[in-house]
Parts: structure tokens; C-alpha cells; sequence
């Protein structure tokens, strides 16, 4: 089915608006995430929710579910200002539907149905009757499933379609739609939003929050632009463009681009074998077909949003995650494990989360020296050595208020990334794979952290991918980048200059190859 046949229909009209957010403000600890929103949604009406990473998406929806009480602001629901928690969010009839499924595999369709509230007050639960009414309302939604089946053996657009039934079926009438087609392919995300559409239909509304600008001009029908925790602008989809919505959320096309400067000066392709060499790797449901090349010396860039496949080749590149297609080959060897990358390969690998890295209740002199352990007899290294090896690398990485005993749990985010480069360079790694290495910090945090990659690179020879879904970020390190979206790579950016705007418009517009 193609998105010019699957086409929302005409928007409602807004007279019959369900959900009002007024001048919505939301700040913590003196920082701004949401200034002076405005955002309605129509019975019946499906509005995209559009920006950049940290634009205000994810907590606007927030607001709206009652998990985040804004600091100033009105909601209200079918005309009445509600004060909103969880709670009255819930009654009011919204639903969340993240991209993290909280269905019970191991359970039946009815199963499910039953314990998202549907139907059932009483104690005991009749499961014949349940599974009967279970049954009679997935044949009403147009659901051909079998209300017996267990959710593990269903498809992955099936079980998006039970989520947003279970959501339906405990009273829930506006349901905000998280990334839903991350992890699906064309035909199961058509198969999706003609359920979304019959549902539409029937006064149903949604929210429907993603990066995919091509599900937006085919299945909303109006869009809301958040940029820097502010509106950009409301638009009809139907009398839109994709590179309309491009501009509303990267903004004056000649904004600073990177951490440091302005738009940068990407490299040509260096000569010379790559160290890291990815060729046509896929991994379901994320990696369908992806390639790239890092060679020594140089830091090449991953941009890519949510769900792009991005992070899981990163897992791929250093074997923590499986491929089943294509090859990849570190130093013209093929990696099998992560044990095998730090090990024989020389490879390091900084996760997007921090937390998952750190030993948060050990020292910092424990941190640092953990990649050493595996070299020593009886994985014992000795506290003077152990406080030697902190030190030096607490002094050439600058990280402020550290000493070898300070747990890393007291440092800032950035001074926290520095642990972790340090434990990297102890080893001075022929590769390094970093996730999101500037993500929540402040703009002085980032520019350090980007010098550090750089030197890094530019001194040690190390091969570095960076992969990010902030363009900046990536520009303000990259020779060369490539982007990805929706588990390919649609654009190589090399030996040209390059700006946020042409990295979110090779994902969302599309170009192979972009050179000077």
C-alpha cells in the first residue's frame, strides 16, 4: 500500500477540539524544557508531534499523561480544565503507548485485555466470557485475531494493534502514539495506521509523536513543530511539505551547527584500507542494510534518530549484538564478541547510557582501571598502581573534582564521559565506538568532550564512530558522516560543507551519496 493511497483523510474541524494545552511552561532546576506551548488535538484526529532531539516531544507528551505537572499552563479535556496527574490523565481517557511494548508475551490476546483493565471489576474472572468479549471486540475494531492466540506469536504491528485495543477497551479515547513504526517494515506500518484510520473513524484521537517524516505527510493530518521547548509552528499536512517541516525544525538554516562554530568542512575519503569495515549488515527488526567504513586517524559520524538502527550497528560493530546479513570486520578481522573486540582488536566502547558503564558505587581509581584487570594474574592490580594510572589520567583529561576515591555518582555528566575516555585510553584503543558521548550536558561540557574525540583521533590514530542523534554533536567532531533512517543509510556527507539541516535533510528527504 502506498502512502498516496493510504492518505489521512481531510483534519477534523477544531470546533469539536477534545484536548486544549494552554501556554503550557515547564522548567527544572531553572532550565526551560517547555515554553509557552500551545497544542490541541481533535475528535477524531491524528496530529504529529515533530522536533529535534531535546526540542520538548517527550515531555509535552508527559504533560498530557499527567506524569509531569507543568510549572504554568492550563489543560483541558472536552472543554473542562482538569488538574492534571496520572490519575485524572487516566480518566480523562488519555493513553501513552510507548515504543517499549508493555504487553505479556507469554499471555493470550484476551489475557492482555483483562489485565489493561478491559471490562472486568469483578474479583474472579470468567475467562470463557472474557475470551468471548475479548473476541467480539477485536472482530468490531476489524482485528483479525484470534483473541486465543499468545501475544510472542504475533507480528510486531499486531501487537502494536493490541496495545492501542487494550488502550481503547479500558476507556481510552485519546492515545499518544510513541515512535509506533520504529521497528516495523512499509506494509506492517500501512497495516498499522489503517487501524489507526478506522479508529479515527469511530471519534478516536491520537498523538502521534515521530521522527519518520514520510508516516506524517501520509497518515496525520495536521502536525505541531517543537523547537527548543517552543511551537515553530502548526501546520496542515495536507498543504505541507516534508522539507517545509525540515526548516520548522532545524530553524535559521545558518545557526551555529556544531558545539563550536558554524557550518563545518566535512573530508574526502581518506585513501588506505579502513579499520572498521561494516558491509550490508542487518539485524531485525532495526539493521535491515547498512555499510560503512572508519579508517585510523579519523572520526566518522552515525546521525540517525530514534530507531533509526543507528545504535544497534554501533552494538554490532563492537559484538555485543549479533548480525544475521552482511559482515563486519575490525582490522580485516571478523568480530565474533565483545571480549574478542576489547581483547584481540583493541576496540572500546562508551554505551549511550553512562549509568550502564559505571560502577556508580565504586571508586573512580576502580573505574578507570577495570579495562586492565583482564591483563593481570589473579585480576588484582595494586592501589598504588591502581592510584598512579588515576591520577595521570584525571590530569590529561582534565576531570574536575575527581581524585582516585570519589565515586562517580558525585560528578557532573561530563566529568563522568571523562571516566570513561580514561578507562578507554589507558589501553589506547585502535578503535573507539561512542554513543551519544555529549548527550544532557551543557554546552561547555560539550566542547571539551568533543576536543577529547578529536585529540584522541588526531593523536593516537585511533578510529573513532560517533554515533548521535544531535546533529551538532556529530558535526562538531566528524571528517566524514553518514546517516541513517529506518535501518539504512540514506546519505554519505564527505568533502563538502555541512550543516544541521543537511544531516535532518538527508534522513528525512533521502540522497546516497552527498559530496561537494
Amino acid at each position: 500500500m502506498t502512502a498516496a493511497a493510504t492518505q489521512a483523510s481531510p483534519a477534523p474541524d477544531h470546533v469539536d477540539a477534545l484536548v486544549q494545552l494552554s501556554d503550557i511552561t515547564v522548567r527544572f532546576a531553572g532550565i526551560t524544557a517547555l515554553d509557552g506551548v500551545d497544542f490541541d488535538l481533535g475528535v477524531g484526529e491524528v496530529r504529529a508531534l515533530l522536533g529535534e532531539n531535546g526540542a520538548g516531544k517527550s515531555t509535552l507528551g508527559k504533560v498530557l499523561a499527567g506524569a509531569i505537572r507543568p510549572s504554568s499552563g492550563k489543560v483541558s479535556v472536552a472543554g473542562e480544565e482538569l488538574d492534571f496527574t496520572p490519575m485524572t490523565a487516566i480518566r480523562a481517557g488519555v493513553r501513552i503507548i510507548s515504543q517499549e511494548m508493555s504487553l505479556y508475551p507469554p499471555l493470550t490476546v484476551a489475557e492482555n485485555l483483562v489485565t489493561g483493565g478491559f471490562g472486568h471489576s469483578e474479583r474472579i474472572v470468567r475467562w470463557r466470557r472474557a475470551r468471548t468479549i475479548a473476541q467480539e471486540h477485536l472482530d468490531r475494531l476489524g482485528l483479525s485475531i484470534d483473541a486465543r492466540a499468545k501475544i510472542a506469536d504475533l507480528s510486531i504491528a499486531e501487537q502494536q494493534m493490541i496495545e492501542i485495543a487494550r488502550a481503547l477497551f479500558s476507556g481510552g479515547r485519546i492515545v499518544v502514539l510513541d515512535e509506533p513504526t520504529s521497528a516495523l517494515g512499509v506494509a506492517e506500518a500501512d497495516r498499522l495506521f489503517d487501524f489507526v484510520s478506522r479508529m479515527c473513524d469511530d471519534g478516536t484521537s491520537f498523538v502521534l509523536i515521530t521522527h519518520f517524516l514520510d508516516d506524517v505527510m501520509a497518515h496525520s493530518h495536521t502536525a505541531t513543530v517543537l523547537r527548543n521547548g517552543k511551537v515553530a509552528g502548526h501546520r496542515i499536512t495536507a498543504e505541507t511539505t516534508k522539507e517545509s517541516l525540515v526548516q520548522l525544525m532545524v530553524g535559521d538554516s545558518r545557526r551555529r551547527s556544531t558545539t563550536t562554530g558554524a557550518e563545518c568542512r566535512l573530508k574526502p575519503v581518506p585513501a588506505g584500507r579502513p579499520y572498521l569495515t561494516i558491509t550490508n549488515c542487518g539485524a531485525l527488526p532495526r539493521v535491515k542494510d547498512m555499510s560503512l567504513e572508519v579508517h585510523p586517524g579519523e572520526v566518522v559520524g552515525l546521525f540517525g534518530d530514534m530507531g533509526s538502527g543507528s545504535v544497534e550497528l554501533a552494538e554490532i560493530a563492537f559484538g555485543i549484538r549479533n548480525h544475521r546479513t552482511g559482515a563486519v570486520f575490525v582490522a580485516g578481522q571478523a568480530v565474533r564478541s565483545a571480549e574478542h573486540s576489547v581483547r584481540h582488536l583493541g576496540s572500546a566502547y562508551i554505551p549511550q547510557d553512562r549509568r550502564d558503564a559505571l560502577a556508580l558505587g565504586q571508586s573512580a581509581a576502580a573505574n578507570v582501571t577495570l579495562a586492565q584487570l583482564h591483563n593481570l594474574v589473579g585480576l588484582r592490580l595494586s592501589k598504588s598502581r591502581e592510584t598512579s594510572i588515576t591520577n595521570d589520567q584525571i590530569a590529561q583529561l582534565s576531570v574536575k573534582s575527581c581524585r582516585p576515591k570519589t565515586l562517580p555518582g558525585t560528578l557532573s555528566g561530563g566529568n563522568q564521559q571523562k571516566l570513561l575516555f580514561a578507562r578507554c585510553l589507558v589501553r589506547a584503543p585502535r578503535l573507539m565506538i561512542l554513543v551519544e558521548p555529549t548527550r544532557g550536558m551543557d554546552v561547555g561540557a560539550k566542547d571539551e568532550v568533543a576536543r577529547l574525540i578529536r585529540q584522541t583521533a588526531d593523536t593516537s590514530g585511533t578510529a573513532i564512530l560517533v554515533v548521535s542523534a544531535e546533529p551538532e554533536s556529530v558535526l562538531a567532531v566528524a571528517d566524514r558522516v553518514y546517516v541513517a533512517q529506518q535501518g539504512r543509510i540514506r546519505a554519505h556527507l564527505h568533502d563538502m560543507s555541512a550543516s544541521s539541516s543537511a544531516l535532518m535533510s538527508a534522513a528525512h528527504l533521502g540522497e546516497t551519496e552527498i559530496t561537494a
